[in-house]
């Protein structure tokens, strides 16, 4: 997204993987849908949104490609929720 929250998009890639979530991280930039698209033609079901205001909040927004959903958590509990999101069925 933004190449001055490229330190703060690293470090959350970075606590995903040590929390044991398989993560890409797109160090290109470019247009959000763009990126959206990319990761739902590569399977890839959660995306981490991190701006601007998340940074200041101290947030991550998770958006659910499959459900067509997205909420907000606290980034020190991104890995908690996502593990408990995995671990429910699709309906």
């Amino acid at each position: 997204m933004e190449a001055a929250l490229l330190d703060d998009q690293l470090a959350l890639a970075s606590q995903l993987r040590h929390g044991g979530i398989n993560t890409e991280a797109v160090l290109d930039g470019g247009k959000l849908g763009k990126q959206l698209r990319y990761a739902d033609r590569a399977g890839i079901r959660f995306v981490a949104i991190l701006g601007p205001q998340e940074v200041a909040d101290g947030t991550v927004t998770l958006k659910d490609l499959r459900r067509q959903d997205q909420f907000t958590v606290a980034r020190d509990e991104v890995v908690s929720a996502l593990r408990v999101e995995l671990a429910q069925p699709l309906v």
